[in-house]
């Protein structure tokens, strides 16, 4: 998976209220990879913070923005619990989480392969 996939998965699932959550399994599955996807998260915070100091004048912004961009593409190995689409959907329908239908493909890397 890409890092810029990575990263929108996990602001995705911080989206997500687990308080009205009653499949423990889907629970479980989706604090599992919010946890995991927060290291790299913070990886990328601290990735910007460090293009931030090293590329300070306005002349060096072309090289800042490549240097992210290859960083957004890189290909990370990330294994995560996947879930049933129809246990995840009645889960979401049990809180009071707003999922937009354009983040449910970001959510995609979670959900079982359908047969």
């Amino acid at each position: 998976m890409k890092r810029i996939d990575i990263i929108n998965l996990f602001r995705t699932l911080g989206k997500i209220r687990t308080a009205g959550i009653t499949d423990k399994a889907v629970k479980s599955a989706l604090i599992s990879a919010h946890l995991k996807l927060f290291r790299y998260q913070k990886e990328h915070d601290d990735f910007l913070a460090g293009l931030r100091e090293r590329f300070v004048d306005q002349k060096d912004v072309d090289g800042a923005n490549e240097a992210y961009d290859k960083y957004l593409k890189e290909e990370i190995e990330v294994a995560l619990e996947k879930i049933d689409r129809e246990a995840f959907a009645k889960a979401i329908a049990e809180t009071d989480t707003d999922i937009f239908l354009g983040e449910l493909t970001l959510l995609e890397p979670l959900f079982k392969e359908e047969e």
